[in-house]
């Protein structure tokens, strides 16, 4: 069962370990490594690996898709990203807690689903990434995981590019990116309206209006965010 959870949880993630034993490091909770006889390394220093890259990766994602917003308003999406309620819910998705390795009084606890259990766990799965494939591995990674999250925290706050949030999301889905169709145009010359459909092949992803072709275009991956992750 252990071996399934185990490849489960890397076809989740994209990634497949080439060092097992690496794997197994980032899924060793303390409780475990402090009951075997012999030495045995948790995922502790792993996990401050992890929050580093996690960290560096979300923080650039956020700079490069959003060239408009403020650092303040970078530095609260960051930390509403990156804390352990939002990577609770993460491992929780990718069903990380049935492949950890925990003491016996942990799983008698819930140990599993606890959430400051889970989220070093999936730091330390990142760090293990990491290790193995380098900057160029982790990335891909992370930019799956939280593709859907990430998006939903922009919306909330608002001012965002949505058109590259769609293609984003889209890409993570391995689908391909949005069409942008002109659909009607209202209104006189000086004071026009311009309707935009947000399309992938045999589908209509949302629809939005604006004072400009751009405006609408942004208004169209808005609805299309919207109705994808409702």
């Amino acid at each position: 069962m252990v071996a399934e959870n185990r490849e489960k949880l890397q076809t989740l993630i994209g990634y497949h370990f080439s060092d097992t034993a690496r794997l197994d490091e980032a899924l060793t909770h303390r409780s475990y490594a402090n009951e075997q006889r012999t030495r045995c390394a948790d995922n502790e220093r792993l996990e401050f690996l992890g929050d580093a890259i996690l960290g560096l990766v979300i923080a650039e994602t956020l700079f490069i898709g959003d060239l408009h917003r403020p650092e303040g308003e970078l530095s609260r999406l960051r930390s509403e990203l990156v804390n352990a309620g939002t990577l609770a819910q993460l491992a929780r998705q990718i069903d990380l807690g049935a492949a950890l390795k925990l003491g016996r009084g942990e799983v008698k606890a819930g140990g599993s689903d606890k959430e400051n259990i889970l989220a070093d766990a999936f730091e330390a799965l990142l760090g293990a990434i990491y290790l193995e494939g380098g900057i160029a591995a982790v990335r891909p990674v992370i930019s799956h995981l939280f593709a859907q999250v990430m998006i939903e925290k922009t919306l909330q706050q608002g001012n965002s590019d949505f058109k590259s949030q769609l293609q984003e999301y889209l890409q993570s889905l391995q689908q391909t990116p949005p069409e942008y169709v002109l659909i009607e145009t209202e209104g006189p010359e000086h004071d026009r309206t311009f309707v935009v459909e947000a399309r992938t092949p045999g589908q209509v992803l949302g629809v939005g209006q604006g004072r400009s072709k751009k405006e609408a275009e942004q208004a169209a991956a808005g609805a299309a965010l919207k109705t994808l992750l409702r």
